[in-house]
């Protein structure tokens, strides 16, 4: 049987399809190792037999999340057989967030067609993409779809069944990541004859999954924005910053004053930061976190919040719980004195 794998960002319609393509037919359960759901299930198009994969929500294959980790482990062959082919899938009103993904996924070389949802929501946001036009520029198979009203289903099956015949790029995108934002734009510049209107939250998405430079701290913004409540909020911890490779420089580009609370917790010098644990925690000041810079940009974007600490190093749990919090304290204060005066 032939793997192929559904690819695609979170809301893209991708489950949508899975489901249609599938008829339901799923089996469920984790990837090895981690908490991320693994859906797979057989079908068969033109008489031949797939196995459909339902691969997690990812914006990008420069992963930053346990999901997009995941999509590049499958891609790689890591948790069972690559998919001998790939099906991108991308909503026609936001496309370019879809774009820079697909640029990656093309660079690997494995037999891909965009499959387009959303096309009547373009339709009706005011928006025209020129489809052929697309398929030229790319040089894949390009298909628009109307999941959920099953509209171009049956054509895509048909599609799906000889990857092995699908069209292959003449030019591979850019790898460079501004590069590949120019090879996007340049695209949609080619194919969209009429940008569709737009909406305040997938704007404000799109802003944060484009951005260059907040690297692993997107997706806390993004499901902050995603909530829709005008309460909803970040709390940052310096400290798991750090462990996911934020740059801090990307504080510079918040809003300081959404933000409520932050842990200031420190940490100690490591050769590899993502080998740190909850019990490396220590008070700000005795590890090597550049708090003068992040608290002065912080104090810059209009932060006026509290700061605070969670201690789970066990060296600390041995004192009594009024010895924590007197030095604690006293450390907070020593450390937001330096850094602001």
């Amino acid at each position: 049987m032939l793997r192929l794998g559904l690819v695609g960002s979170p809301n893209s319609g991708k489950t949508t399809l899975f489901n249609a393509l599938t008829g339901l037919r799923a089996k469920v359960g984790n990837y090895p190792g981690v908490t991320v759901e693994r859906r797979e299930g057989e079908a068969h198009f033109d008489g031949r037999r797939f196995v459909v994969i339902d691969l997690p929500g990812a914006y990008s294959l420069s992963a930053i999340s346990p999901d997009e980790e995941v999509v590049v482990r499958v891609l790689d062959g890591e948790l069972n057989h690559a998919p001998e082919a790939l099906a991108v899938i991308a909503d026609a009103c936001t496309l370019e967030r879809s774009l820079l993904l697909l640029a990656q996924i093309l660079r690997r070389g494995i037999p891909t067609c965009l499959v387009l949802t959303m096309t009547d929501e373009l339709q009706a946001r005011g928006g025209r993409l020129d489809i052929p036009r697309l398929e030229r520029a790319l040089g894949i198979p390009v298909l628009g779809v109307v999941g959920h009203r099953g509209i171009g289903i049956a054509k895509l099956k048909r599609l799906l069944a000889r990857p092995e015949s699908w069209s292959r790029p003449h030019l591979m995108p850019p790898e460079e990541i501004h590069a590949r934002a120019g090879w996007v734009e340049s695209i949609l510049d080619h194919v969209l004859t009429q940008r569709p209107g737009t909406s305040r939250k997938s704007d404000a998405a799109d802003r944060i999954v484009l951005h260059p430079l907040l690297g692993p701290l997107r997706n806390g913004i993004y499901v902050t924005v995603a909530a829709g409540h005008p309460d909803a909020s970040l709390l940052l911890d310096v400290f798991h910053l750090y462990k996911s490779g934020t740059p801090f420089a990307s504080l510079k580009q918040l809003n300081g004053g959404a933000l409520h609370v932050i842990h200031i917790n420190d940490y100690p010098q490591a050769a590899d930061s993502s080998t740190l644990n909850d019990g490396n925690r220590i008070y700000p000041g005795d590890g090597v976190a550049p708090f003068t810079q992040i608290l002065r940009d912080l104090r810059d974007n209009g932060f006026r919040g509290y700061f605070s600490l969670e201690l789970f190093n066990r060296d600390y749990w041995a004192k009594s719980a009024d010895d924590n919090l007197k030095t604690g304290l006293e450390k907070i204060r020593t450390t937001v004195r330096q850094a602001l005066g």
